[in-house]
């Protein structure tokens, strides 16, 4: 197989010693939001049946925290110290990348990425030129970035650059590949983001990347900022 998704947690979100505090949610909701955003993922790339492994990396500082049942035996994951971003390409670079020729890099803070997009993209790479798919918010926040090669400067700027599209594409346009751009993603950084969330997810077309278990899970907790929600 010669595909590869990999969603990266790089915040620390099931330790309570270690884990931020989202934009007006308690602590308890804040990691709780980010658990599901990581769980629709897990969700979707499951069901997807995609031509492709998966592998899930998170922050080392969640290794004792993570609940056992969280992700099925299916799922490959594996925690990394995301603080050193020369080292984290350096030890994927050996052990995974060599085994593949095309790549999603995904931030899981994020949603809004479909079964058909993922098709898409790696239809996209499946070409001999050097291709690079990148996938942003309105907002120029960068959400994934796919291609049928590794850098090392292109993943490490992919992990330093989650909030800023402009400086990845700065990074990427350094080399001579082909550029393709898809805009229509949420990120979720702010409660202004968290407002979006609640209006995307009331939409009929949100069950293509959150399915109904998973919006009754979000619900409960639109549920306790319905206030800040009007």
């Amino acid at each position: 197989m010669n595909n590869l998704i990999c969603v990266f947690t790089t915040e620390t979100i099931f330790n309570p010693k270690a884990a931020a505090k989202f934009d007006n949610l308690s602590m308890r909701d804040s990691m709780f939001l980010y658990a599901l955003l990581l769980s629709n993922y897990v969700e979707l790339l499951l069901l997807a049946g995609l031509r492709a492994d998966i592998i899930f990396y998170l922050n080392k500082e969640d290794q004792n925290f993570l609940p056992k049942s969280f992700f099925p035996e299916t799922l490959v994951n594996h925690f990394i110290d995301f603080s050193r971003h020369n080292s984290v390409f350096d030890s994927i670079e050996k052990n995974i990348f060599p085994n593949y020729s095309n790549f999603i890099f995904i931030h899981y803070k994020s949603i809004g990425i479909t079964k058909k997009d993922l098709n898409r993209i790696f239809n996209l790479l499946n070409r001999e030129e050097e291709t690079t798919v990148i996938g942003k918010s309105p907002g120029n926040d960068l959400i994934f970035s796919a291609h049928n090669y590794v850098a090392k400067d292109i993943f490490s700027s992919f992990l330093a650059n989650t909030r800023s599209y402009d400086k990845h594409l700065s990074e990427v346009n350094h080399r001579d590949t082909y550029v393709n751009l898809i805009e229509k993603y949420l990120s979720l950084n702010t409660f202004a983001d968290f407002k979006k969330l609640y209006n995307h997810l009331s939409l009929k077309e949100s069950l293509n990347y959150c399915s109904e278990q998973m919006y009754e899970r979000f619900t409960h907790l639109f549920i306790e900022y319905k206030d800040l929600l009007k």
